[in-house]
């Protein structure tokens, strides 16, 4: 029998790690100084056949959610069968823009590059008064064109009403709350 102890694999570094690369100085927006437009280092969605409404809609600065054309439930996000029912048939519908803050947190860094410069800030998410379960992931703002981080976060209360209002950032208009 052999006593010798067992073989060991080669160290190769910490695991699930990118290697460390230099991150530039960012403004107040995530662009670089002196950039004429916005980052193109914020995440913006991909438009595709299923969410193009959605899109279209915050453009002309209507909140618009897929709705089942066979058992008119409201659903969000758009995707191609209704989880109710599991119709293929849909449409959209323009909503309110009223909502009541369900939840929220306050990011803090470390975060990615082009949303360090902004933290802290607020996510909230808020539950649609056309459906509660309807719920959506966005920003409290102080008022509308505002910056996600002017809202004090010891402000924020589950249960408080807003209304939506649109917002450009990187070429998309993205639906933030103010208070209603």
């Amino acid at each position: 029998m052999d006593q010798s102890p067992p073989a060991r694999l080669p160290d190769r570094g910490p695991r699930n790690q990118p290697p460390p690369s230099p991150v530039p100085d960012r403004g107040p927006l995530g662009q670089p100084p002196g950039s004429p437009g916005p980052s193109t280092d914020f995440l913006v969605p991909i438009v595709d056949s299923e969410n193009a409404q959605f899109w279209e809609g915050t453009a002309i600065g209507e909140l618009r959610m897929q709705s089942c054309s066979n058992c008119d439930r409201l659903r969000f996000p758009p995707r191609p069968m209704c989880p109710y029912c599991h119709s293929t048939r849909r449409s959209w519908k323009v909503m309110s823009g009223h909502a009541t803050i369900w939840s929220f947190i306050v990011a803090h860094a470390p975060l990615p590059p082009a949303y360090a410069q902004m933290s802290p800030y607020n996510v909230i998410i808020v539950s649609l008064d056309e459906d509660p379960v309807l719920r959506m992931v966005s920003s409290l703002l102080d008022h509308p064109g505002g910056a996600v981080n002017e809202v004090n976060p010891a402000t924020i209360q589950i249960g408080e009403p807003v209304k939506a209002v649109f917002c450009e950032q990187a070429g998309i208009w993205f639906p933030r709350f103010v208070r209603a």
